[in-house]
């Protein structure tokens, strides 16, 4: 996927699991070395970094970034570690906001599941935009603005179709 991303033009900075095929064996958690010890990688534009902060624990991070073996502070911080810990709080704040107003349910369909989400963020980003353009909607209102966007932006967009339904010939009065 770094790769993939980096033939777009774009750069990637992530955490990696130690138990995939592709990390290994000698860049893994061992009790030989030493804490607060970093081993570097590299391959083309991919680093692969594998820091130990306490004996039995070891991070792995992925970077089309950086490319150097850039240590930071008394923690022998890689500085690949350091940026990914300064960046991963849009991603926490994005899943927080979702699950908040969510439109997911129990289900095990993964289509299903991965629309929902799709909804989900769509109704972030929209929000997100729309107080870009409006700052002074509903101010008063608060943190229950984003909950009343959503409610608005839902009978937008079905109220021309109740309208339309409406009008089909019949359909039953009592459902009119």
């Amino acid at each position: 996927m770094a790769q993939d991303l980096l033939a777009d033009g774009l750069t990637y900075v992530g955490t990696l699991r130690s138990n995939k095929p592709q990390v290994p064996e000698a860049i893994k958690a061992h009790y030989s070395r030493g804490e607060m010890t970093s081993l570097f990688r590299f391959h083309d534009q991919l680093t692969l970094v594998s820091y130990i902060p306490k004996p039995g624990k070891c991070v792995l991070a992925v970077s089309t970034h950086h490319h150097d073996k850039a240590v930071v502070g008394e923690a022998k911080k890689p500085e690949i570690i350091c940026h990914y810990n300064a960046t991963k709080s849009g991603v926490d704040n994005l899943d927080h906001l979702a699950t908040m107003h969510t439109t997911r349910r129990k289900i095990n369909r993964w289509p299903m599941v991965l629309f929902f989400n799709l909804l989900d963020v769509a109704g972030i980003a929209s929000f997100i935009i729309w107080l870009a353009n409006n700052p002074d909607w509903k101010a008063s209102e608060g943190r229950r603005r984003r909950r009343l966007f959503l409610t608005e932006l839902a009978y937008g967009m079905i109220t021309p179709h109740m309208k339309k339904r409406a009008m089909v010939p019949t359909l039953q009065s009592s459902v009119r």
